[in-house]
């Protein structure tokens, strides 16, 4: 009887540890707890899983991004005082641990006028936002700062290269991109300074 069980055991362990279980996205068939590995753990969480009343493999969600919210225009004014605040270029981040990722961006620079767009995408260890200036009409003849809300589902626990692409910082500007260890952080914020307009007000 115990090796009939024993059989019965590697029987399952087959079906459910090698069957297309999550072939979604970096996740290979196997990955049980959704690790981005197939590896010993899944053997565990299989047999917590069978025997002990665990979770059940896990049902990956395929990465997806959207806007959430955004403020209205901070300023467009060439000439105008300018808000030292505003020459900070921000992304505030909160992460749920399991999934989904929210993205604050503070201080984003586009169109007075925009209609707000962005891309976004996930490759290996590399999550980006390409935000676009999709204009209705032409726009305005100014640009202006906004705070814009993203949240990214799919996102699972790892280090990752983050990289905000926006329109309208010049070549001398430092790029938002930095890592983000989702593995031990929930939280973070990272900011670059900005000297031209729309950030600084003054003629430059």
């Amino acid at each position: 009887m115990k090796w009939n069980g024993l059989y019965t055991f590697l029987t399952l362990f087959i079906l459910l540890a090698f069957a297309p279980l999550n072939a979604v996205g970096d996740f290979p068939p196997g990955d049980n707890d959704c690790s981005g590995f197939v590896d010993i753990d899944d053997v565990v969480y299989l047999i917590q899983y069978l025997y002990a009343g665990g979770p059940a493999p896990c049902d990956p969600v395929e990465f997806s991004g959207s806007i959430t919210g955004n403020t209205g225009c901070k300023y467009f004014d060439k000439g105008a005082d300018t808000d030292t605040t505003n020459t900070w270029d921000c992304i505030e981040w909160s992460y749920d641990g399991v999934s989904t990722l929210q993205i604050h961006h503070i201080n984003a620079g586009l169109n007075c006028c925009p209609i707000f767009a962005a891309e976004f995408s996930i490759t290996e260890n590399t999550i980006t936002i390409e935000e676009l200036d999709s204009l209705e009409g032409g726009g305005c003849d100014c640009n202006c700062l906004f705070d814009i809300d993203y949240e990214l589902v799919g996102v699972y626990p790892g280090v990752y290269t983050f990289h905000v692409i926006e329109p309208y910082i010049q070549p001398s500007d430092e790029e938002l991109i930095f890592e983000m260890d989702l593995t031990e952080q929930t939280t973070g914020i990272e900011c670059e300074r900005r000297y031209f307009y729309p950030w600084n007000t003054e003629e430059y």
